[in-house]
């Protein structure tokens, strides 16, 4: 997708001249997985819902800005970025190939990964913090990252990894049969 939405209620804003479109569902679900965690945790405390909702919100950014970073690799135009319900969107133009949609694909799952390996090293050098913000990101960038990658990887409707998929095999069928004209999703 490459037009920015046009219904409901997107609050619009801009950041390095990248407009971003932040749906109230995302911060809503953010809010009811601090709630659990909350919860989970042993009862009514603010901090932890702020903290675990707020980090929810920047898992799901740092997917979509994976996104981004990849098709920018690409020298895609990327022309905003959506953030809404579970996930959200990168708007970029078209890829020119198979390779390039592949990696634009990937770059959520890519970014999610790294941020995966960069708290656990953190969690092995340092050990766990003591801070509580620290402490809810660190639940939420490890728990709920994994959650959110195998939500992403495995593949079913449009996801990442369905879309992922269908683009090897378009390559593999490409290879066997070069007359074959692939098209890209």
């Amino acid at each position: 997708m490459d037009q920015p939405p046009q219904d409901g209620p997107y609050l619009t804003f801009r950041v390095m001249g990248l407009p971003f479109f932040l749906h109230w569902t995302l911060p809503a679900l953010g809010s009811a997985i601090g709630l659990v965690l909350m919860m989970a945790t042993g009862g009514p405390s603010l901090p932890i819902f702020f903290w675990c909702s707020l980090t929810c919100i920047v898992l799901v950014l740092i997917h979509e800005l994976g996104h981004a970073a990849a098709a920018k690799a690409m020298s895609l135009e990327v022309h905003g970025i959506v953030l809404a319900g579970a996930g959200g969107w990168c708007m970029a133009s078209e890829p020119r190939s198979i390779t390039s949609a592949v990696i634009v694909y990937a770059g959520g799952i890519l970014a999610q990964i790294l941020v995966l390996l960069l708290v656990g090293v953190s969690l092995w050098i340092f050990g766990p913090p003591d801070y509580l913000p620290l402490n809810c990101a660190v639940i939420v960038l490890t728990l709920g990252n994994v959650l959110l990658l195998l939500s992403a990887l495995i593949p079913r409707g449009q996801n990442d990894g369905a879309i992922i998929v269908m683009l090897l095999r378009e390559a593999r069928r490409a290879r066997h049969d070069p007359n074959e004209k692939s098209e890209l999703p």
